[in-house]
């Protein structure tokens, strides 16, 4: 997952008029799909802007297809376009954007905001490119506008023009009579628009794999419902871990997120003494469960999980099918497939490594010896004994519910 939260933004001393936001793949959608798409993308660049401050008369949006133009109220702003750039590195769907100076789509004027905007980074030296994207009826050319707005900078700062890997690129997006300047792209979280998609339930720990899962189905536009599963009084620390986790997650999800928090005590109790090397794959079936419960009263379509094949003991092939198994709803493994490290690296790029990170302690039923390819008619076999599916419906019938905002939140 691409994210920009330690991406640097360099906007310089440059008094920028506005950002362009970019997005990808909901361009590729009907018209219909497409219109739909933008402007659960726009609610959610507006919801990200008030979370950074902005009242809602002091920015302005305004749409064209593959952009958005998000103009704050006194023109030139500096703080006001610095506040823009970090609220658009929350909201997925969001492919690049760029603080640009807006001209008229005249060579004189297109020249002028050119030479503005390649003043700071030329100031330090290197070659550069000029990279023209055009919509419109104009009597001239992309190539035009690179030929002429690149010879007039070459002149000005006495820089080498290098085609094929430029040390700079000054970019001009030319619509009709006006024209956007900029000389940096900064990379956004990519993805569709969260709410797009429908719901998820995510099991969620709060530790460093559960958070990326859910992320990443947040990326394809998922409304992710947490649920954290209370193992008992000695496992407070990992409920608050999990609270922390969700509340950085929710910078990132529109309306902050709803958390569920099911008392499983007397579930795990029950297993320690009765699950043997089954006791793992045990555990997770009656968090499934747990989900597959909420999922249902929620309207939500499926299940998220942090599992990561081979990762522990209960991830074997053979164990996930067994897990799915207890459940009718479909089980989602976003990270199944990368190692600790790739986990480890998005949750950083998140901002949630310092928080997910934390050590809690270990599992309070973990067994001595965990079976790696667990039996479904023993596991069953198990669970009818010990009537524990009865223990998972009595406690769903308690569930605490936590709303999660962002601290940022006005």
């Amino acid at each position: 997952m691409n994210s920009n939260i330690n991406q640097s933004k360099n906007t310089g001393n440059i008094a920028w008029d506005l950002v362009i936001a970019r997005y990808g793949e909901i361009g590729l959608k009907s018209e219909r799909v497409r219109k739909n798409f933008t402007s659960k993308l726009i609610s959610n660049i507006k919801w990200s802007l008030r979370i950074e401050g902005f009242d809602e008369k002091e920015f302005n949006i305004r749409r064209t297809r593959g952009r958005i133009f998000i103009q704050p109220e006194e023109t030139g702003d500096a703080n006001a376009i610095e506040k823009i750039l970090d609220a658009l590195s929350y909201v997925f769907g969001v492919v690049s954007y760029s603080p640009c100076i807006k001209t008229r789509s005249e060579f004189d004027s297109m020249v002028d905001a050119a030479l503005t905007v390649a003043k700071k980074p030329l100031s330090i030296g290197g070659s550069f490119a000029v990279s023209t994207n055009r919509v419109g009826k104009h009597d001239f050319g992309s190539m035009d506008v690179n030929r002429i707005v690149g010879d007039a900078i070459r002149k000005k700062f006495d820089s080498e023009v290098d085609l094929d890997d430029p040390d700079h690129t000054i970019y001009l997006d030319v619509r009709n009579e006006d024209a956007y300047v900029f000389n940096q792209k900064i990379n956004g979280l990519g993805g569709l628009p969260i709410s797009s998609q429908g719901k998820l339930v995510s099991l969620f720990s709060g530790g460093i794999d559960s958070p990326v899962a859910s992320a990443m189905m947040m990326k394809r536009g998922a409304n992710v419902v947490p649920i954290f599963i209370y193992k008992g009084s000695k496992k407070k620390e990992e409920k608050k871990r999990a609270v922390k986790s969700a509340q950085r997650l929710s910078r990132y999800s529109p309306n902050g997120l709803k958390m569920y928090v099911v008392n499983l005590k007397d579930f795990f109790d029950k297993i320690s003494s009765s699950g043997g090397k089954h006791t793992c794959v045990i555990c997770k079936r009656g968090m499934y469960r747990v989900a597959e419960k909420i999922a249902n009263r929620i309207g939500a379509h499926g299940v998220i999980t942090g599992g990561n094949l081979g990762q522990v003991a209960s991830q074997t092939l053979k164990n996930l099918h067994t897990l799915d198994c207890s459940i009718e709803l479909p089980v989602y493994r976003p990270v199944i497939g990368l190692d600790k490290i790739e986990i480890e690296k998005m949750s950083r790029n998140l901002g949630l490594y310092e928080i997910s990170s934390k050590d809690v302690g270990g599992c309070p039923v973990l067994p001595d010896d965990i079976s790696t390819a667990s039996s479904i008619e023993k596991v069953e076999e198990i669970e009818e004994k010990e009537d524990l599916k009865a223990i998972v419906e009595k406690a769903t019938k308690n569930i605490e519910e936590i709303d999660i905002r962002p601290k940022t939140e006005r």
